[in-house]
């Protein structure tokens, strides 16, 4: 792992310092947990990355061009979707210009509102979307003390665009989990978005195009990288660019495993010929990419009643008849529900996100039927974790958990009873005699 010179969407002149088990490494401002753990040599780490072109900027953009009152949802700390973690260019200029503008065109709206570190995390009837701001998360230790830390904001709206982007998606083999084995996209995010150079050598698993911009970006700055693509051929474009940046493809071709205990060393390539793998052979790596196609991120869209249809040609399950209002940019388990409960795969912060798609297929070819017709499980929110702390909201005494009394709940303070909560009201248990009740007081 190698921090590079320039590069990425880091703060140089900010460094931190931080430990982590035990011992002294640093990082800058603007670095992700993660990040810094990789740049400094620490390779076990965990992530998830979601690709999703800024198509939510320019939709924000075209209903507050129409005279719409707009709410943005934001889960990053600045605009700009997938765009943040590459290299992309639009109109011959660098793709993060063209955000800046369109950002800066909706701040001067006075009818946008820009919300931050905002996930929304369920959808639901009537244009109703719940959506956590992590207000001070970032700040860690320097965060102010009257300030909440994170914010539910509870929106209503006439149309919901979900423009949520899609997750990328693993590809199953032996020992895939092994750290080091990580998807090609979070390679490039790493790479563009924090100036890490996240290994060197690099073998590349792809089924598809994805792959091919990490594997060329990471040649470009100075990692050897060679492709296995499943495909019998790929596309001249791509052809072209990977053999004047020196990477390496093998066409037909699959990874069956890979070797290594605390980190990847090899990576199992074989032929792929006759729907089976032929002899293997092992090729030296210190980190794998995979790309297995790409996984819509459809939980907003399920949450409010939309129903997924099965996309053949790219391998995916894709919005398909939606409610009105709500726009999309083998031991007697039979269904992928009977499968999530007794393996519990993609439950968790998983949800279905990388895992969902994988496990339909595989349980599909099982039971021999068609992945379209076996679907998926069940999407439900939130779709990231909620900390209960933000769902309670902020303490603010009896305004935060109402208190009732009755008429007579005065007389019973002033006698001194000792109460009690019945729900929300404040019942008297018991009462003290008073002096004319005391044992001997009606004596004259």
């Amino acid at each position: 792992m190698t921090r590079l010179p320039a590069g990425g969407r880091i703060d140089r002149g900010r460094e931190l310092r931080f430990t982590f088990n035990g011992t002294a490494l640093s990082g800058f401002a603007g670095d992700t947990l993660a990040s810094a753990l990789l740049a400094n040599g620490v390779h076990q780490v965990g992530t998830s990355i979601k690709y999703g072109r800024p198509r939510g900027i320019m939709a924000a953009l075209t209903a507050a061009r129409s005279g719409a009152r707009v709410v943005l949802a934001d889960d990053q700390p600045e605009t700009g979707g997938s765009l943040l973690g590459a290299a992309e260019s639009v109109d011959g200029a660098p793709a993060m210009d063209w955000v800046t503008s369109v950002t800066a065109s909706l701040e001067q709206s006075p009818d946008v509102r820009i919300l931050r570190r905002t996930t929304a995390f369920g959808c639901y009837d009537d244009g109703f979307v719940l959506a956590l701001e992590r207000r001070t998360d970032h700040l860690g230790l320097a965060a102010p003390a009257h300030r909440a830390r994170q914010r539910v904001w509870r929106i209503r709206a006439r149309e919901v665009i979900v423009a949520a982007g899609a997750h990328e998606r693993p590809v199953i083999f032996t020992d895939n989990d092994v750290p080091g084995v990580m998807l090609a996209s979070a390679a490039r995010t790493y790479l563009h978005r924090y100036g890490v150079l996240v290994g060197r050598p690099v073998v590349a698993f792809t089924t598809n195009d994805s792959a091919y911009p990490a594997a060329v970006d990471m040649a470009r700055a100075g990692a050897a990288v060679s492709v296995v693509d499943a495909r019998g051929e790929i596309p001249q474009c791509w052809a072209s660019v990977c053999a004047r940046n020196g990477v390496a493809v093998r066409t037909g071709s699959v990874v069956t495993g890979a070797s290594g205990g605390a980190h990847v060393t090899a990576a199992h390539v074989a032929a792929w010929s006759g729907g089976a793998p032929g002899p293997r052979q092992k090729l030296g790596c210190d980190l794998l990419l995979v790309s297995g196609g790409w996984n819509p991120a459809v939980h907003l869209f399920t949450h409010a009643g939309g129903e997924l249809r099965y996309d053949a040609g790219n391998g995916m399950f894709v919005p398909g008849s939606r409610p009105a209002g709500l726009q999309a940019a083998g031991a007697g388990l039979t269904s992928a529900e009977h499968v999530k409960r007794y393996t519990t795969i993609g439950t968790a912060h998983d949800q279905v996100k990388t895992s969902g798609v994988s496990t339909s297929g595989i349980l599909a070819a099982q039971l021999g039927v068609d992945i379209a017709t076996l679907g998926t499980t069940t999407l439900r929110p939130p779709y990231t974790p909620v900390a209960f702390a933000a769902l309670a909201g902020r303490d603010r005494g009896e305004i935060f958990d109402s208190v009732r009394v009755t008429a007579i709940h005065p007389w019973h303070v002033k006698h001194g009873a000792v109460l009690e909560d019945v729900g929300q009201w404040k019942q008297p248990w018991t009462v003290p005699p008073s002096e004319d009740q005391r044992p001997g007081s009606g004596r004259r």
